[in-house]
């Protein structure tokens, strides 16, 4: 690896290069394409707009349409697939998709203009905490948490009376029925105050010792305990509909129709019992 006016060109196979294109291939696909139906079959068809948008973070330019033209990634140098694989995956594993059980609760938070603000501040507080940036990531979480309680129609002024207010109305709250019947009310309570605790002691230090602040919780694991939150709270309807959804489309692509099987006239096989 070398650098030229501080960027870095990585040398890699072309096995590596081909396995990182399949990668992001079968990743665009499924996130960033939907299906249409031609003479009773089923295709994917890729949303380009949105695919060209991502490519071009990277200097991928496309020109037309996506579809299938794998060759426009393959055309592309070492450094701008690894960069690309990066944007979309995280340094490892899959982005923020590691920290969801089911595969469309990012697709949601993307998709649902409901979700706009909460899914900015989680990607960037995901790109801080991996990126160790531990402040600014605590800040965020933070934000995630005011934002979340707003979609949950809490309206008070500041975040400590929006915490107070959601969980009193908890049991209430049908997004929040499999936490009340689990006896997760008060884990719930303290684990929002946490996030709010660490933010605002962030923000005002007051006299406090910042490095044993942000040192005192593992970010990774509140970020992933926030993200099994909201997928099991507020986007659970939505999910449940997307799989439902699935199911039906699988169903509408199979033909029933049992057709006869040809036989020779001549066959002399013995009947079977």
């Amino acid at each position: 690896m070398k650098v030229i006016k501080d960027k870095f060109y990585f040398m890699i196979d072309p096995k590596t290069k081909l396995d990182l294109i399949d990668k992001i291939h079968a990743h665009l696909k499924e996130n960033y394409s939907s299906e249409g139906e031609h003479e009773g079959e089923y295709f994917a068809y890729f949303e380009n707009d949105r695919i060209a948008l991502i490519l071009s973070h990277v200097d991928i330019h496309v020109k037309g349409y996506f579809d299938y033209k794998i060759e426009i990634l393959i055309r592309a140098d070492g450094y701008k697939i690894t960069k690309l694989a990066e944007y979309l995956f995280g340094n490892k594993n899959e982005g923020m998709r590691q920290f969801f059980h089911d595969k469309y609760a990012t697709e949601i938070l993307k998709e649902k203009e409901q979700y706009d603000n909460l899914n900015l501040y989680l990607e960037e507080c995901f790109q801080c905490i991996n990126s160790k940036n531990l402040i600014a990531a605590s800040m965020l979480l933070r934000c995630c948490v005011e934002v979340f309680l707003t979609i949950q129609g809490a309206t008070e002024y500041n975040l400590g009376a929006k915490i107070t207010s959601f969980i009193k109305q908890i049991d209430q709250k049908q997004d929040f029925e499999l936490f009340a019947k689990n006896q997760k009310k008060a884990e719930l309570e303290d684990f929002i105050k946490t996030i709010k605790g660490l933010g605002d002691d962030v923000v005002h230090l007051n006299g406090k010792n910042l490095k044993d602040l942000i040192e005192k919780y593992d970010l990774m694991q509140m970020f992933k305990l926030f993200c099994i939150l909201i997928e099991n709270s507020i986007l659970k309807c939505d999910i449940r509909q997307k799989n439902e959804d699935d199911i039906a489309k699988r169903v509408r692509s199979i033909n029933f129709t049992v057709k006869e099987k040809d036989l020779d006239d001549n066959d002399d096989d013995p009947i079977p019992f």
